[in-house]
């Protein structure tokens, strides 16, 4: 039988297990976050590296561009001072020619004047194109510090000395600073010339100024054109200076480009190869996880939690195939199916810690002592079953073989257990069942083996059966017995019938009422051929609660009848039912505030049916047995004191088979003793049985309850058992078991005859 509590520990580990594999799961996925935030991290470092070089680079690009840009001006400027000298030589060489006209034509006033207004202008225009051309830092000296105060006195002089100065290690500038200051004292010669000699009275004179003039002039134009021939090599030097810093730059900055540029390549191939890496561990640690998801999954789904065998599910896939491997091969396959002895009250004396420590046990003695081709699997509770394959040669050969392999796993079950601080004795009923060519399927090879299972309990345990065809015929007509009797509440098919009880003047004083099941195929049933199944269930309790309120009914129904309504009326009640009232009273009725559906127990039963019939309780008698008593004294004793506390009366039948101490009857609240039929049968002939009857009789005066007779089915029986001092009797002699309406007509009979008014 499968344990509630083992089954429900089971439930427990293997949802224990479920979370473990989840948080195990939980954690993996945690790790992996971890891992992926760490490489987020460095991919965004690298990243904005590389977005930083790629400005870096388009900063450096720009800064090439404008030092081209630069370099292309700076070319251009010394272009543009070379055409600047030129263009200065020619305009003071046309203002010399023009000074010479003007001589040449002192005697026209009007003209010079003319002439000399131009000459102011160009002079001013001259000198400061070349104080430019001077500053420029091309030409590398500082401003020229020369005023027209230094020229003041004797610009004659000066102009001579001017243009008689050396002029091979004088720079580009002093040369440019010469010709200013000849050009400035050239000025002032015809400024003064003018302003004391009027040219139409100093004729002679002004031909010597010209000469002069003339003079300064070719010296001054020998200057220009050595200015610019200098200015042209200054320019071709700085250019050349000037191309070489700019191209040594523009180098620079190329390769600093190239720098960047490789930098980014080696960040992106760099993010590229993490990437790539990230996306392979990934993958693997995604593989790892589904493998250990599905490994999880796997192990839940189709193994045991405890002890980690096969359970129920992988077992009945294993059996299949070795259902087919049998048909295949046409070899024997065999089926052990093993429970283990005194499992429940291990379970309930140490805990169900000492429990699964015994299955784990167990499981591993299992695993020791089959094949390796075999399989050990756990269906639940206390139940293991062994796949057996390949078992060659006839069927007595393997079932030789099969019977081996119990026989080892019976020893070695039986072995001595121990269970840390405890040493647990147990052994195992095993049943085998044998198979081949596919002929029966698992479900029916499961069933066989759990027959010859039970074939090894009712063998005393601890031992090894086959499966007997006989007894799965007969568990088989049982299960469909059960199925019908759950249905024959529900139809109304069973029934009351009412057998007499009559005093020593055969006038009646009772009934005990008779459980009968009137099978739709089988017919009229008896109890002896059902309510031992019933006790297995809790089919008891509802049948017994069906006989209670039927019984009360009938009592109700007799108190209209004159003939009827002195009547008590018996029924027994069963041992399981009391018992399993017993486990109510302790485990659900301890639950009354919080539950709602509660079972009520025996005492509670009678008293609403009581309660609901309105009877007179001194009406109805409960029967029970004597073994039942001494089952449970202390709670029978209690049990029975609360009855009749609610006014019922207390029959003990089947008296004296029960080997009961006149120490425990005697705390019983008993109103009756019926003596067993066993006593009666032979009490005619039998010495021995009427030395008991008699000591049961005398016993029962001596404590004041009245003494019954049953199986009374001769005049002698009732002669000796009235001579004893038995006069109240039930059996054949007095009238069989009857329904209600040919019981009720009896007794109208018996009235009839015996004269016995009401």
């Amino acid at each position: 039988m499968k344990n509630f509590f083992a089954l429900k520990a089971l439930k427990a580990l293997k949802a224990l297990k479920a979370l473990k594999a989840l948080k195990a799961l939980k954690a993996l996925k945690a790790q992996a976050k971890r891992k992926n935030f760490w490489l987020l991290i460095i991919i965004a470092v690298l990243s904005l590296l590389t977005i930083w070089g790629l400005l870096d680079i388009n900063s450096q690009v720009e800064k090439l561009e404008k030092s081209e840009q630069a370099h292309s001006a700076h070319l251009l400027a010394l272009l543009d001072q070379s055409n600047d000298l030129a263009d200065i030589e020619i305009e003071f060489k046309v203002q010399v020619q023009e000074w010479k006209d003007i001589l040449l034509r002192g005697n026209d006033a009007e003209l010079y004047k003319k002439y000399w207004a131009a000459f102011e202008l160009s002079e001013a225009k001259v000198q400061r194109e070349l104080r430019e051309l001077r500053e420029q830092p091309m030409l590398g000296a500082a401003t020229s510090q020369l005023s027209h105060s230094s020229y003041s006195a004797q610009p004659s002089e000066q102009l001579n000395a001017i243009e008689h100065r050396d002029l091979t290690h004088m720079s580009f500038a002093e040369k440019v600073d010469l010709a200013i200051a000849a050009h400035h004292q050239l000025s002032i010669i015809y400024r003064d010339f003018l302003s004391r000699f009027p040219l139409s009275e100093n004729r002679d004179y002004a031909f010597e100024v010209d000469k002069n003039v003339r003079g300064i002039d070719r010296w001054l134009s020998a200057q220009l054109d050595a200015l610019r021939a200098d200015s042209v090599a200054n320019q071709n030097s700085l250019q050349a200076i000037a191309s070489a810093k700019q191209q040594q730059e523009i180098h620079a900055l190329r390769l600093d480009i190239q720098r960047s540029v490789i930098g980014v390549l080696v960040a992106l191939l760099a993010n590229l190869m993490l990437l790539i890496d990230r996306i392979r561990t990934g993958a693997q640690e995604l593989n790892t996880v589904k493998r250990d998801a599905d490994a999880a999954i796997y192990q839940l789904a189709y193994s045991d939690g405890l002890t980690g065998l096969p359970n129920r599910r992988m077992f009945q896939d294993r059996l299949a195939h070795a259902i087919t491997h049998s048909k295949n091969t046409d070899h024997y396959g065999g089926l052990i199916f093993l429970d283990l002895d005194n499992f429940k009250s291990l379970n309930d004396s140490k805990g169900h810690a000492q429990g699964d420590l015994l299955l784990i046990e167990v499981a591993q003695r299992l695993r020791a002592q089959v094949r390796a081709s075999d399989v050990v699997a756990r269906l639940g509770g206390d139940e293991f079953v062994v796949v057996l394959n390949d078992l060659r040669g006839d069927v007595e050969t393997a079932a030789e073989q099969a019977g081996v392999i119990a026989e080892k796993i019976c020893i070695a079950l039986g072995e001595p257990y121990h269970l840390k601080s405890h040493t647990h004795h147990g052994g195992a009923s095993i049943g085998v069942a044998l198979f081949n060519r596919g002929e029966i399927d698992g479900e029916e090879i499961l069933k066989r083996a759990d027959t010859a299972m039970y074939q090894a309990k009712r063998a005393g345990r601890n031992t090894v059966r086959f499966y007997d065809e006989m007894v799965q015929d007969s568990l088989e007509a049982r299960s469909n017995l059960q199925s019908g009797l759950h249905a024959a509440l529900a139809d109304n098919q069973l029934e009351l019938y009412y057998q007499v009880q009559v005093d020593r003047h055969q006038r009646p004083i009772g009934a005990e009422a008779l459980l009968r099941w009137h099978h739709p195929e089988l017919g009229m049933m008896y109890p002896t051929q059902f309510i031992g199944m019933a006790e297995e269930s809790d089919l008891i309790i509802h049948i017994g609660q069906w006989v209670l309120n039927s019984a009360c009914a009938k009592l109700k129904e007799w108190e209209a009848h004159a003939h009827t309504r002195d009547l008590v009326l018996s029924i027994n009640v069963s041992a399981a039912q009391l018992r399993k009232s017993k486990h109510l009273s302790k485990v659900e009725n301890a639950h009354i505030s919080t539950t709602k559906l509660h079972k009520p127990t025996f005492v509670e039963q009678v008293q609403v049916a009581l309660q609901q019939s309105g009877i007179n309780p001194a009406r109805l008698k409960l029967e029970i047995t004597e073994s039942m008593a001494l089952h449970d004294i202390e709670y029978t004793v209690s049990l029975l004191q609360h009855l009749k506390a609610l006014g019922v009366s207390i029959s003990m039948d089947d008296f004296g088979t029960g080997h009961s101490s006149l120490t425990h009857l005697k705390r019983m609240p008993l109103d009756q003793i019926k003596i067993d039929q066993s006593f009666v049968a032979e009490i005619a002939t039998d010495n021995y049985d009427q030395a008991i009857v008699k000591s049961m009789i005398a016993m029962a005066a001596s404590m004041d309850i009245t003494i019954l007779a049953e199986g009374v089915e001769t005049a002698s029986q009732q002669s000796v058992l009235a001579a004893q001092g038995c006069y109240n009797f039930q059996g054949y002699l007095f009238g069989k078991p009857l329904d209600s309406v040919a019981f009720e007509q009896s007794l109208l009979e018996l009235k009839q005859s015996t004269g016995i008014g009401s």
